[in-house]
């Protein structure tokens, strides 16, 4: 593609339905290493699995339909502001999946959920917070104690003395 030119649509689906089947390989490799448990009382890789399946059929999915695609219009690309924003929460997710073996999927989806809430509607950091705290203490009581999948606890705070 010359300099300065747009990608098309359909130029912007397949490398986005491709990468998006790069980071599932990735994703679903380190889910394997999780322990399986049985059918009775999934282990920890259950829910991983699952997310990194439905990811890999969404990604297929672009993929087959920018391949079908033709005749596409200039790929839509966002403001300088939507990008930045776009950018921080790709950057959240990646902080959240290097802090959670640190900190413990509870605490760590709190910081998420909050500072994502934060960047995508703006205004007082309380709405934003309450929501954080919401997301962080309903996917534990959900998965630890509805559905009895043990989540990372953290290996910093057991390391500080609090248990």
């Amino acid at each position: 593609m010359p300099a300065g030119t747009t990608p098309s649509l359909r130029q912007g689906r397949l490398w986005l339905g491709m990468i998006g089947l790069a980071f599932t390989a990735g994703y679903l490799a380190l889910a394997l290493q999780l322990p399986m448990g049985e059918r009775e009382m999934p282990g920890a890789a259950a829910f991983p699995l699952l997310v990194g399946l439905i990811l890999g059929a969404l990604s297929l999915g672009l993929v087959v339909e920018a391949w079908r695609m033709r005749g596409s219009p200039p790929l839509d690309l966002p403001s300088r502001a939507d990008a930045r924003r776009m950018l921080a929460v790709l950057a959240a997710l990646l902080f959240y999946i290097l802090l959670v073996p640190w900190l413990g999927q509870m605490l760590t989806a709190t910081l998420l959920t909050t500072l994502v809430a934060r960047l995508l509607r703006g205004g007082s950091w309380w709405p934003a917070l309450l929501a954080g705290v919401a997301v962080g203490l309903g996917s534990q009581w959900l998965f630890v104690g509805l559905f009895q999948v043990p989540l990372p606890r953290g290996e910093l705070l057991p390391a500080l003395g609090w248990h």
